[in-house]
C-alpha cells in the first residue's frame, strides 16, 4: 500500500530581539497563554494506492476494497484553544475542526469513485482532541473523542490510516509545530527526531522528522524565525 499525504503548516517564531540580518543562536521555545486561541486553514491533497489480499484484506474489514486508486483533497479551519496544563511548563491545546468541503476521485475495485458518497475508507472524521504539550511542544499526554482523527482514511488501519505519531504539521488532530531542541539554534541549524509505530506486522513503523531553521524574516513588524 503507498500513502502519500501533504498537509503543510507554517510556522513561525518570534525572536527575543529584532534588526539582526543574521540572529545569534538562542533556545526556542513555544509561548502558550491560558485563553489563547489560534486558528489554522488546512489544505490537504493525499493519493492512496492500495492493493489488499489474503490477512491484509481479513484485517482491513468489509470497508475496504481489494484495490483502489485515489485523490482526496479538502480544506477547513482548525481552532487550537489554549488552557494550563496539569503540570507548571505544560500547556493543554484542545483541537476542534473538520473538513467539510472534500472531494474524491478516483477508483476502487474498478469502479469510478463517487465524490458525492465518500466511502468509508476515504472518509476523514471531525476532530476533537486535546494534546498536552510541554514549553517545547513535545507531545505529553493526547486523548479525546478520535484517538486517529484521519482514521476514516484506509478504514482505520491505525499507524497507516494517519498514525499515532504522524510528522508534525501533517495530522490536523496533532500540535502544529516542531518539537524544538534542547540546544540553542540559529538559521541554518538542523534537528532531529524520531518516533515509532506499530505496524501490521511485528515490526514497528519508524518516522524521522527534521527541522531546519531556513531564515529570519518580518511578520507582521515582527522578526521571526521560519522553520
Amino acid at each position: 500500500m503507498k500513502r502519500l499525504l501533504s498537509l503543510i503548516a507554517v510556522l513561525s517564531v518570534a525572536l527575543a530581539a529584532c534588526g539582526e540580518p543574521s540572529p545569534e543562536a538562542m533556545q526556542l521555545s513555544y509561548s502558550l497563554t491560558s485563553g489563547d486561541e489560534f486558528q489554522y486553514e488546512v489544505g490537504l491533497e493525499q493519493h492512496i494506492e492500495m492493493t489488499a489480499s489474503g490477512d491484509a484484506a481479513m484485517l482491513a474489514g468489509e470497508d475496504v476494497p481489494g484495490e483502489a486508486s485515489v485523490d482526496i483533497a479538502g480544506t477547513a479551519t482548525f481552532t487550537h484553544a489554549i488552557s494550563d496544563g496539569p503540570e507548571v511548563g505544560t500547556h493543554e491545546v484542545h483541537i476542534t475542526g473538520e473538513f467539510a468541503d472534500v472531494s474524491v476521485t478516483g477508483t476502487a475495485d474498478g469502479e469510478p469513485v463517487d465524490s458525492s458518497e465518500i466511502p468509508d475508507f476515504a472518509a476523514m472524521d471531525p476532530i476533537d482532541v486535546t494534546v498536552v504539550v510541554d514549553e517545547q511542544g513535545n507531545i505529553i499526554h493526547e486523548g479525546g473523542d478520535s484517538e486517529d482523527p484521519l482514521g476514516g482514511m484506509l478504514g482505520g488501519l491505525g499507524a497507516l490510516g494517519g498514525g499515532a505519531n504522524p510528522a508534525p504539521g501533517l495530522d490536523p488532530g496533532k500540535f502544529v509545530g516542531p518539537p524544538l531542541p534542547d540546544e540553542e539554534v540559529t538559521v541554518g541549524d538542523t534537528w532531529t527526531d524520531e518516533v515509532e509505530t506499530p505496524g501490521l506486522s511485528e515490526d514497528p513503523i519508524t518516522t524521522s522528522n527534521t527541522s531546519t531553521v531556513t531564515g529570519a524574516e518580518e511578520l507582521d513588524g515582527v522578526e521571526v524565525l521560519v522553520i
